[in-house]
């Protein structure tokens, strides 16, 4: 199976820009370090979040977490954002 990358652009100000800069060396490599943590974080609770409900329900587990995330979506487990109604406060 290929791997789909996405890349994500972040803008900053001048003033922005300098202001990371005197607290970090390198404002690329901390916020790709930055969003690739997250995106850890975001998959392993998915994860969690679809194995509980799959064993739940006697379903089969897919047996990567790419699928396992696709699986999560398609049955409604998480949503995108824009998806949530507003009296849903917390992400997945």
């Amino acid at each position: 199976m290929a791997l789909t990358f996405h890349t994500i652009t972040v803008s900053l100000s001048e003033e922005e820009y300098l202001a990371l800069r005197s607290d970090i060396t390198c404002c690329d490599t901390w916020a790709n370090n930055f969003v690739h943590e997250r995106a850890r974080t975001s998959i392993d609770i998915i994860v969690s979040k679809y194995v509980n409900y799959a064993l739940e329900n006697n379903i089969n587990i897919p047996s990567n977490k790419l699928e396992i995330i696709k699986e999560a979506y398609k049955v409604g487990i998480v949503v995108f954002p824009e998806s949530r109604n507003n009296s849903e406060s917390l992400p997945i």
